[in-house]
């Protein structure tokens, strides 16, 4: 919860009875940290690495432990007189042991089966399991591999820094204790405290100067580290930003404190580099007292400069998997930079990608259901009154919802959804790299014929239900438990129907065993997926995005993970095709753990119910089938006319054209519900909503469709290259063209549907299919015969199919929710991009390759504010979102809190 400006700017500290139940720009900090980290490992084999200060990350996460710990001590025991250790060490278990041990276990046998590259020592194993992981490394520093690598799984090494705060969590709890019955005022506690750390700087004085030893004795020993965790226990005792009144003016701090440790820390990184003994001893003292100003101000003023972009929800949100994150990365980093021997760059951008998608499992599947165990075992929690100005820490997380207003509501589903796309198409894009490399143009045009064959059965299968439950359910959602087992019911005899329908036609037509193989695993992979788009659609309508967004994680991380690892096996034709039957497995396992709570209200499906939800979706079956067929008609076509490299040509273009597609489903997907929502409660907040999507999409649209037709070929030669797949580059460029067309036919279809317009939609879907077929058939038998590269005309075929759709969408959406400043926006945007298209070309000719889009993006941004193609209002209501303000109208919501490692 973040402490606004009015509340904080008297200074004035809560009472003991009302405090607040978190700390604000602390999971900013744990990210800000991790960050650093993070740096630091991905670039160590470059030259940048040893520029960045990784070990000053590591010394903020000890402060901010010993801070939050200490704070939570203090609180306890001002409140009972006493330090419940039975809670305190359960909290502990809980919080550490379940993510620590389930990381452990992966990485050994990740090493065990070969996957990671080391020697596995049993004694170093267990030296792990007993959080002894430093004094491992201190023992065998003296090894060839300097003990960091030494028996340990590759990675694991980064487990030395939590055996020092589990010897602090030992130890410290006793020795607050004792200080509190003593009596000790809080300056005497910061006198003992300070004492301490002086008393570890001493000994580590002693170590180097008189007994000479090496670098990690001094840098994982818990005797000679833990200052780094006493600095913030003494911060917690005197001074607390949160349950103390200042000792200082804002202005002092900030203009004084402030600049002073900053320059302190950035010496103290310059001065380690060339005074090694200072590196040893000094080092850690000196950047734990120059945190002290640093976290004062962070905490009691989080709307000052910087320390305002640490409330950013998704930085905040980062620091939410900080844990995670950080015992995974090392691993990851190793596994990646193994397995494909890529540049530094691009293996830490990957590595990031794969560590947020298993940290945000580990994080919904152990942390939280491990946080309510937590609580629900605890005897010494307290349930706090409601806060009204920023105070200290309890264990605790008071998140505030509001009920008077849609707007957070809709944040929270935006950014889940968008955060979850944008993992996938990290993901997306590794299998979209790999794939074709690995295959060839002939197998990507069986694997892709299989695929587009079973998607045209497979859409008869739920025969619409998919957004009939979605827009039933947001309207009413007591009806989940009656609908969604009628949904089910009407699936599994079709999906059975379909799938035998197709394996008998494909053999009937003559196609090869291996085609035959492959439309076979597609028929079961069919299958399942309707089964979890049943349960995905309920969630969806229950605006449960973040959790939704969960099961689209598993699927597409597992659908990822085991097709590269597939291909790294070299593994056949039908082994990759079957990859989806696992993963929609793994999906459905996780939407339907979401409807436990709902198992007394599900009702055995009733005919009647059944054939009423058949009949209501027959509309919105028409127009998702004839969309399917005019959508996968170009693979078929293309494998009856020409040849399979030739669909493996298009499917490459295609391929790369659907990894831009994250961006308008993340916002259709997020804003259907609420739009179906709003049409019936609020007619001029749904225009309103649906032109700034629409605004939104264009603005991301254009620059995508820019870059793919001005430099489809540089794209395809540093994707590919020299892999026989220049004869992709045309059909790209052609794509391009249509990109920008599809973001907007995506949002206006999205409009008419949460209008109820679904019924002139599938008019319009008739006449695209009889319009589109025809066109496919002709385009790709005229360029196959003039170009011999029949590719373009199917993708001609598509971009001229769409500008039908989006003129006739755009006559179909409901009067006045769309006018001339979408045009606006579209010519802004598309001068805008201009440009960033010159910059691209000249960074990518320069050698920059796909690094080079990252400056692009940011010219594009920075003219489209100059131009204004987003208006204040839409600035301001995108900024609201994001940042999720709360509402006066609000409700508690209790949550165990997640202390820093």
């Amino acid at each position: 919860m973040t402490a606004s400006p009015s509340a904080a700017k008297t200074d004035v500290p809560p009472s003991p009875a009302k405090a607040p139940q978190h700390i604000p720009t602390l999971d900013g900090i744990r990210a800000a940290s991790f960050g650093i980290v993070f740096l630091a490992h991905a670039a160590a084999s470059t030259g940048i690495g040893k520029w960045i200060p990784g070990y000053f990350g590591l010394a903020t996460f000890f402060f901010l432990s010993g801070y939050l710990i200490t704070t939570l001590l203090r609180m306890e025991f001002d409140r009972t007189e006493k330090i419940a250790f039975r809670d305190f060490y359960l909290r502990r278990v809980l919080r550490i042991f379940p993510p620590f041990y389930l990381i452990l276990g992966l990485d050994c046998v990740l090493t065990l089966t070969h996957g990671l590259d080391n020697t596995l020592w049993p004694s170093a194993v267990l030296a792990q399991a007993f959080h002894l992981t430093n004094y491992w490394i201190v023992v065998h520093s003296h090894a060839a591999d300097a003990g960091w690598w030494y028996g340990l799984a590759p990675g694991s090494w980064i487990f030395w820094s939590l055996a020092v705060e589990e010897h602090f969590y030992l130890v410290f709890p006793l020795v607050y204790l004792l200080m509190r019955r003593r009596r000790m005022t809080p300056k005497q506690q910061m006198s003992a405290l300070l004492g301490l750390c002086a008393a570890v700087l001493v000994w580590r004085c002693l170590l180097v100067f008189g007994f000479h030893v090496t670098k990690e004795r001094t840098y994982v020993a818990s005797d000679t580290r833990v200052d780094s965790i006493l600095f913030g226990c003494l911060l917690a005792v005197y001074g607390n930003p949160f349950l103390d009144m200042p000792t200082c003016s804002a202005e002092r701090i900030k203009n004084f404190w402030v600049p002073l440790a900053s320059v302190v820390l950035i010496a103290s990184f310059g001065l380690g580099r060339v005074w090694h003994d200072f590196d040893q001893t000094l080092r850690y003292t000196v950047q734990g007292a120059a945190l002290i100003p640093i976290f004062i101000a962070a905490v009691r003023y989080p709307w000052w400069g910087v320390f305002r972009w640490l409330n950013v929800p998704w930085i905040r949100f980062v620091g939410l998997l900080s844990y995670s994150l950080y015992l995974l990365h090392t691993t990851v980093l190793y596994a990646v930079a193994h397995w494909t021997h890529w540049r530094a760059p691009r293996v830490g951008f990957v590595s990031l990608l794969v560590s947020l998608g298993l940290a945000v499992l580990i994080y919904h599947f152990v942390e939280k259901p491990c946080a309510r165990l937590r609580k629900k075992l605890s005897h010494s929690v307290r349930r706090p009154d409601p806060p009204s100005s920023p105070g200290a820490p309890v264990d605790a997380v008071t998140e505030v919802v509001p009920t008077g207003s849609s707007s957070q509501r809709v944040a929270k589903n935006v950014l889940s959804t968008l955060a979850t796309q944008i993992i996938s198409w990290g993901l997306t894009f590794a299998v979209t790299l790999f794939l074709p490399r690995y295959v060839g143009d002939a197998g990507l045009g069986k694997l892709t014929f299989a695929s587009s064959f079973m998607t045209v059965f497979g859409v008869f299968i739920p025969l619409g239900t998919t957004t009939l439950l979605v827009k039933e359910i947001a309207r009413d959602r007591s009806r989940t438990g009656e609908l969604l087992p009628a949904a089910l019911a009407l699936r599994i005899p079709l999906a059975i129907l379909m799938g035998t329908l197709a394996v008998g036609i494909v053999t009937l037509l003559g196609y090869p065993s291996q085609t035959r193989i492959l439309v076979l695993v597609g028929a079961v992979a069919i299958f399942v997926m309707s089964i979890n788009e049943a349960f995905s659609a309920a969630l969806q309508g229950q605006e449960n995005m973040p959790r939704q967004s969960v099961g689209v994680l598993v699927d597409r991380f597992l659908s990822s993970g085991l097709t590269i690892f597939l291909i790294i096996r070299h593994a056949p034709l039908w082994a990759l095709a079957a990859v989806g039957i696992w993963t929609c497995l793994a999906s459905l396992a996780v939407n339907a753990t979401a409807f436990r709570s709902l198992l007394p209200t599900l009702r055995l499906p009733r005919w009647v119910t059944v054939r009423t939800l058949a009949l209501a979706g027959l509309p919105f079956m028409g127009w998702t089938v004839c969309q399917t067929l005019y959508g996968q008609a170009d693979p078929i076509v293309l494998s009856l006319v020409t040849s399979d490299q030739t669909v493996g040509w298009y499917a490459v273009a295609f391929r790369l054209i659907g990894t831009t597609m994250f961006l308008p489903t993340a916002l259709t997907m997020s804003l259907l519900p609420t739009l179906s929502r709003l049409h019936r409660e609020n007619e001029a907040e749904f225009r309103q909503m649906a032109r700034r999507m629409l605004t939104l999409v264009i603005l991301c649209g254009v620059p995508i469709s820019v870059v793919l037709l001005a430099l489809s070929d540089r794209l395809v030669e540093i994707i590919y290259p020299g892999r026989g797949f220049a004869h992709s580059i045309p059909v790209l460029r052609v794509g391009g063209i249509g990109v920008l067309l599809w973001f907007i036919g995506n949002a206006l279809g999205t409009t008419i549907f949460a209008a109820d317009g679904q019924a002139k939609m599938f008019k319009t879907s008739i006449f695209a299919v009889l319009l589109g077929v025809p066109a496919c058939i002709l385009g790709v038998l005229v360029t196959d015969r003039l170009w011999h590269n029949g590719a373009i005309g199917a993708m001609a075929s598509d971009v001229l199919l769409e500008v039908f759709l989006v003129c006739a969408y755009a006559r179909l959406v409901p009067r006045g929710t769309f006018g001339g400043e979408s045009l606006r926006t579209a010519g802004l945007c598309l001068g805008a991009s201009l440009p960033m298209a010159a910059l691209l070309a000249v960074l990518i000719a320069h050698g920059w390759g796909l690094w080079s889009l990252l400056p692009a993006a940011l010219i594009y941004a920075g003219v489209c504010l100059v131009l204004g193609c987003i208006s204040r209002d839409e600035l301001e209501t995108l900024r609201q979102m994001l940042r999720r303000r709360q509402a006066s109208a609000s409700v508690l919501r209790v949550e165990p809190v997640r202390e820093p490692v």
